[in-house]
């Protein structure tokens, strides 16, 4: 589970000085889909946990460029 990665990914930074960055991803769709699209558009509350392929892509690039993460990054849609 989400949970249990997040746990064994503190435990071997915290154990073993890991870095470790655990991303809760809410929903991914490519809009330039069609059925993505028609789920963008019509599901309720899609856009509050929808992570666009740009926001991802920003989001891995500044995590994989920080110099140390630790454990502590959230990325949030």
């Amino acid at each position: 589970t989400k949970a249990f990665g997040e746990t064994v990914g503190r435990w071997y930074h915290d154990r073993h000085g890991v870095e470790f960055l655990a991303v809760r991803i809410g929903w991914f769709l490519m809009p330039d889909d069609d059925h993505d699209l028609h789920l963008l558009r019509t599901h309720p509350g899609a856009r509050r946990i929808w992570l666009s392929p740009g926001d991802a892509a920003r989001f891995f690039i500044l995590a994989a460029s920080v110099p140390t993460i630790g454990t502590d990054g959230y990325g949030i849609a």
